[in-house]
Order: C-alpha cells, then structure tokens, then sequence
C-alpha cells in the first residue's frame, strides 16, 4: 500500500454506541417503527437530529444496516430504507455493497451505527488513498493514514454515506469526538503483498530426456521510499522451478478491489500475476508431470526503509536505543571483555546501490557501571570527513557513521571493503554494535557480511 493510487476496502469498523433491545418482532422487508428497550440514543446522528435532512443510520444484530428520519419514545420511526451499504462486515474479497436484510424478534440488538460520533458509512467503505497528505502524515513499512471523506460523496462506493459534513453544506463540519483505540475485533482491510523475490514450489516428476520450466508475468510495487509506479505490467519473465528467483524491482499481488478497478485491461482476466510453466521432452511419448494439489508461492520482500542521516532528527533517533527509525538494523549483542579496551575496530563485507547508505554506530560501557545498559545511547564512528590527516577526531559531536574511507557504490553483486574505527576514546570494558541499512528500492537492498568487531586496548 506504498503508492498514493491504491485503494483498500475497511470492513468490520464495530459502534461504539450503547446496544439495546428491540422489543417486537420485525420482518424481513417491513418498513414500519422498530420498536427498541431506549430510543435515547438514536436522537441525534453526527451531532444533528435526525430527520428528512439529516438521515440516521442503524445496525441490526451487528450486520444489517437501516435508515431512518425519526425517533418516538421507545421507537425508531421513518424506516426508508433496509439492507442499506456500504456493507459493514467483509464477505469474500471484500466488495459487497449492501448488507443482508432479515427478519429480527424481541431481543435481538440494534445501535446507532456511529464511531466518535462519525456516520460508520463513512469508514466500513472503499478508501482512495490518494486522498491522503503524506507529507503530513507519511506511510511506514507497517502502517499508513486514511483520511475520512466527510462530504456525502459517494467516491468509490455505490451509495453516497450520508448528509455532507464537510462544512461546505448546510451542516458544520464534523470530526471525531475523542482520540481512542476502537474499532472491535472484526476489523478487515485489504491490502497488497509485496514481493521482491519468488520461490515457486512446484511437485513435478520428471522422467529422464524431460524438464520443467516457467515464466511469470507480474505488475510492479512501490518501494516504502521509492518513486517506481505501481500497476504496471511487466511483461513475462523466466524464472526457475523450486527455487528462489530474485527480481530486479519490487512486485505485488493486488487486493481485490485494485485489481477491479486497475488491472481489467492491463493483465489478463485483471489478476496480479500469471504463471506459465513450460514441459519439455526430447521423447514424443514421455511426458513430465506436474502435482497440481502441490503447488504454492512464496514471496519474499525486503523490509528496508529510507532514511537521510544528515537530518537531525532521524540521526538522533538512530542513536536512541528502541527508537530506530530504519526497518533494516543489525545489533550485536554486548561484549564482555576481561580487560579495559580503549578503541573499536569494525570491518564487515558490504554491498549496496547508489541511494542507499550503511552506517555504523557504537556504544560502550564503563568498568564497574551499573548503568542500564538499554539506556545508553549508541554512538555514530567518526566517518570519513570527521577525521584529519593524523587520523584524529575532529569534532565527536560530528560523527557521521560512515566508514574510515569513502566506499563507493558496488558495481554488479560485488562486496566491498567497510573499516570503521573509533580512534582513541574513554577505557571501556563492555561494547556493542549496531549497523543501519536504509535506502529506496527494495529490491536492492544492501548487505553486509564476515562482520568482525575488534577492542583494542
């Protein structure tokens, strides 16, 4: 969900509205009173009375949705309308657009259908994300923003939600009435997998003279931080059986509401990915086999992030321990000496692409300390343009975690040379070490390998 032109279903956003009983029997298609154990509740819808003007929405035994234009004692008049959508809860891909009318008897339940005091028709819906100010409010690996259509729009939905809150018509503006975390245990949003390698575990029998091959045809993802567009075809590609088959930019498999309203005329019958295997045989009468009930896919994404080290904020971040804000970090664990070392020494195998960064950092422990460890924060190695010609630091407060000498990108899969070093600081008898990986294209992530870290008395 990286790119700003998805769009998601929410389904299952629960009321936080009281319950009460409904004390008489109601059909399946009747449009007369429900009679209900307290109307209170029902009076006001989004903050306004409820009316001709202003509709109020209800939900029935937790699934079924009405409208109504009038609240009695003890009854909920103007029924207009049953069944009514977007549907509350999902049900297969989750596209439906209405709920499921029923017949109710004495005892079972109805609420106001209204989170914080929103109209729910606003949230168990179809979502645009490009809706969205991500500059304001940035996606991250594991969540992002949506921003709730107020207006009576009905955007990707068939039915519009509701009056126009907005603040452009004839009502106020309206926003949630609290902060909480909510929503019940039955929340279901779609989402996208992203995948930059694939393993296709196919079962074949292959007699000798005979072979198994394959391609795929994908669309393309969108890196965290990356700028590559999303929904597009790229074409077929070979890949190889039963094993992993890394790709040379981030693929997805579309939720299903995408792949409606994005893929009908860009991939065939609008799916996300197309396999074709390939069965070969130098003998006209021998065939390879493939075990249709034992074929899967397993895809695999890189969780990298980016991150720009030069910014203040994310370079203190980084150097508080809990609060990295990179997805990519390797943390050794702390390393007890026997005696004082006044020095570190960190020399690993390293790969990585134009746009992407490894830094290194450090954090040590006096003799005798009983400090906490968890709240020391690390330390950035000086770097390469913190040093002079001797080799000495020239300003700590200007370590940039980047290696004694300037590394530059690699070329093809080539691991480089990283040395960090920390030159003289304050005897220390406990050290630990933390690299950070960021960039922008998940499908070249950087590496690092034959890592070694040296105290040097």
């Amino acid at each position: 969900m990286h790119a700003s032109n998805n769009y998601l279903s929410v389904k299952g956003v629960l009321p936080d509205s009281p319950v009460v009983e409904i004390t008489a029997d109601v059909s399946k298609t009747g449009l007369g009173d429900i009679q209900v154990s307290d109307s209170s509740s029902f009076r006001r819808f989004e903050g306004v009375g409820v009316g001709t003007t202003n509709y109020g929405y209800a939900m029935i035994n937790g699934l079924e949705i009405v409208a109504y234009t009038g609240v009695a004692d003890g009854r909920i008049t103007g029924i207009t309308t049953r069944g009514i959508g977007p549907r509350s809860h999902m049900i297969g891909g989750g596209n439906g657009q209405r709920t499921p009318k029923s017949s109710y008897e004495a005892g079972d339940t109805i609420q106001k259908y209204s989170l914080g005091g929103i109209n729910l028709r606003r949230i168990n819906c179809f979502h645009d994300m490009s809706d969205v100010d991500t500059t304001k409010y940035p996606k991250d690996l594991d969540s992002y923003y949506l921003k709730m259509d107020n207006s009576e729009d009905r955007g990707l939905n068939n039915v519009s939600p509701g009056s126009d809150r907005s603040g452009s018509g004839s009502f106020p503006a309206r926003y949630f009435n609290r902060t909480k975390m909510t929503g019940g245990p039955r929340i279901r949003i779609q989402r996208n997998i992203q995948f930059e390698s694939i393993t296709p575990n196919i079962q074949t029998m292959t007699p000798p003279g005979t072979s198994v091959g394959g391609k795929i045809r994908t669309i393309s993802a969108t890196s965290i931080n990356g700028s590559e567009e999303s929904f597009v075809d790229q074409g077929y590609e070979s890949i190889v059986v039963n094993d992993e088959n890394t790709l040379d930019s981030p693929r997805m498999i579309a939720n299903k509401l995408n792949q409606t309203k994005k893929l009908n005329d860009v991939m065939p019958a609008g799916k996300s990915m197309v396999v074709d295997i390939e069965l070969a045989s130098d003998n006209e009468n021998v065939s390879p086999m493939i075990d249709l009930d034992r074929v899967s896919m397993i895809l695999t994404t890189n969780r990298l992030s980016g991150g720009d080290f030069d910014d203040d904020g994310f370079m203190q971040k980084t150097k508080v321990t809990g609060q990295d804000p990179s997805t990519a970090t390797y943390i050794s664990n702390m390393v007890i000496l026997n005696n004082p070392a006044t020095e570190i020494v960190l020399e690993f195998s390293g790969y990585r692409t134009e746009g992407s960064e490894i830094r290194a950092f450090y954090k040590t422990m006096t003799e005798g300390s009983v400090e906490d460890s968890f709240d020391r924060d690390f330390e950035p190695f000086p770097g390469f343009g913190n040093t002079d010609q001797f080799g000495k630091v020239k300003d700590p407060s200007k370590n940039s975690g980047q290696p004694d000498t300037l590394v530059p990108p690699s070329i093809g899969d080539e691991m480089k040379e990283y040395i960090f070093s920390t030159r003289e600081i304050a005897p220390f008898t406990q050290f630990q070490i933390k690299v950070v990986l960021v960039g922008n294209d998940q499908s070249k992530p950087p590496k690092i390998s034959e890592l070694r870290g040296i105290a040097f008395a």
